[in-house]
């Protein structure tokens, strides 16, 4: 309990479930499997990198260097779309968060979207052939705007499904259900906030309220449950 640096890497293992034997894939933070578990990523805080590594054979490994963070303790996020393409969300050294497509096998990428100012904050969540991108603000301002962005993979096109004009703490959850997309929603009046979850339905853009503890932080999904 003496080493507090956030930005220190650490050891990472993996366990199959229902398994006994722990195999060590490398240091790092923030680890998150990909394309059923073929893939593993992780963030290497210590030389600003993402590193992807297929864990079925042939294996490889392949790190993505990144720009130097206006914001030091900024934390990357990644997708995968197939073994040669990945979604990358990362911040510029202006602190303005950019997601890209990046190239694996040529190394090149393409910025797909751009927050407008280095307030606003970014969460990336991909279903099927589509990416859905919510942006809200770290902080409540009188100009504070939350959207759920939707951008195809198919044709490049964007569209906003869903806007407010309030500050939502967003937190996306899209993996337990395949029409749905669950959030954290700012239901408060005035300059009181309350926030619960809502369920946001993709096809026909419904959105409804879930729960009613009027301040919930958090959302998790875990073996299909929120």
């Amino acid at each position: 309990h003496q080493k507090f640096n956030p930005n220190r890497d650490h050891d990472i293992f993996l366990m199959p479930y229902g398994g006994d034997t722990v195999n060590s894939i490398g240091k790092g933070i923030a680890p998150n499997l990909h394309l059923t578990g073929n893939f593993i990523s992780f963030f290497k805080p210590t030389k600003n990198i993402i590193k992807l590594k297929k864990l079925s054979l042939p294996t490889k490994s392949i790190e993505i260097p990144l720009p130097q963070p206006a914001n030091p303790f900024f934390r990357p996020d990644v997708r995968m779309i197939n073994e040669n393409e990945a979604i990358i969300y990362q911040q510029n050294s202006s602190g303005i968060g950019i997601i890209t497509i990046y190239d694996i096998k040529n190394k090149q990428e393409k910025i797909i979207f751009k927050a407008k100012d280095y307030q606003s904050r970014l969460e990336i969540c991909l279903k099927s052939n589509d990416l859905f991108i919510f942006t809200s603000v770290y902080l409540q301002t009188k100009n504070a705007t939350s959207k759920l962005i939707r951008f195809s993979m198919n044709n490049n096109k964007i569209e906003t499904l869903y806007e407010s004009k309030k500050f939502d703490l967003g937190m996306m959850a899209c993996k337990i259900d395949k029409e749905n997309i669950f959030f954290i929603k700012n239901y408060g009046q005035m300059k009181k906030n309350y926030f619960d979850v809502a369920r946001f339905n993709i096809k026909n853009t419904s959105l409804d309220k879930v729960t009613n503890e009027d301040y919930i932080t958090n959302i998790f999904e875990m073996d299909g449950r929120l």
